[in-house]
Formats: C-alpha cells, structure tokens, sequence
C-alpha cells in the first residue's frame, strides 16, 4: 500500500537495496521482495527469494500461522474489515454484510461496490436488526441518503456513528 510497482527499464536488470526501495517508494518484483525479507530477517524471520522466469517473492519460514491469525483478526477487529466474495441473494430475499451494530467513539464509514445481474436494493442500515424487521415486513432503521434502489452497478460509501452495513434486497422472482 506504502510502496509502488515501478519496472526496470527494458533489457536492464537494476537491482536496488532496501534502503533505495524505501527512498523511492517502490521498485519492482525484486526491489520490494529483497525489501520484505530485509525487514522479515530484521524481525527474527528466517526468509528465503524465490525467483522464477518472470516474477520473484519472499518465502518466510517457521512462522506461527496461529499467533499470525489471531493478529490479522485482530487487526480487522479494530481497523477495516472486507469482504470479496460472489454471492447470491435469493427471490425476495435480502443478505446483510457488515458490522455489529455497535456505536463506535469514531466515525464509521462503509464503502461498497456491488455488481448485480438484475437490479436490487442497496440499502445502508445501522445493524443486522434492520435484516431481522425486513423480513418480518415491519419498519426499520436505514440512512436513506445512502441507500440506492434498482441499481444493477453501484459504488458508494456513507458515514455513520455506529458500526453498521448494508443490505443487498432483491425484489425480483429469481435469484441474483
């Protein structure tokens, strides 16, 4: 994210230190791979490069994937939390992704981007409380100036004192 692809000129292979890569903000395939096992064995990380024909990247050895986990979960529990998946909503069905519902001492924001093979609903909603009262047709809480309907493409993003989501409605008889 801090550190940006930039290719060597054609025919020359210029191979830089972890010092140059960080001045520069990037390098290629080996640049940014010597740089991660730089800092990997600085940190007690047994590494090794891998190169191929046309790509390179750091192998790094006995690492507890346990404790690894539990950081990583850890981290989205206090930062961001993505989710990338294909799914699918089912005829007359609605899917809720995103937090708890709790309210955060920040501001919390949800950004979205949402491909459909029919249209839906995309509604932003302070909780997964909102799925349950949809679905029993009862009234429930949503920020509608978030919310867009009978969208087939949309990105989008909305600002909210909890740590709500979005709800993906589909309104049509087959699945989407």
């Amino acid at each position: 994210e801090n550190y940006n692809y930039y290719s060597d000129p054609r025919r020359i292979e210029f191979i830089q230190s972890p010092s140059e890569t960080m001045k520069v903000k990037g390098g290629d395939c080996e640049d940014l791979t010597i740089l991660l096992s730089s800092l990997l064995e600085n940190l007690g990380v047994k590494t090794y490069i891998v190169l191929t024909e046309d790509h390179a990247y750091c192998l790094a050895c006995d690492v507890n994937i346990d404790h690894l986990q539990e950081e990583i979960i850890s981290t989205l529990n206090k930062e961001e939390t993505w989710y990338d998946e294909t799914i699918s909503v089912g005829p007359y069905a609605a899917r809720y992704y995103g937090g708890d519902g709790e309210h955060s001492e920040y501001s919390f924001e949800i950004k979205y981007s949402i491909d459909s093979s029919d249209s839906v609903d995309i509604v932003v909603v302070p909780s997964s409380e909102s799925l349950a009262l949809w679905s029993q047709g009862e009234s429930y809480t949503h920020y509608p100036a978030c919310s867009k309907d009978g969208v087939y493409r949309i990105s989008g993003s909305c600002l909210m004192g909890r740590r709500g989501g979005i709800m993906i409605i589909n309104d049509n008889e087959h699945s989407v």
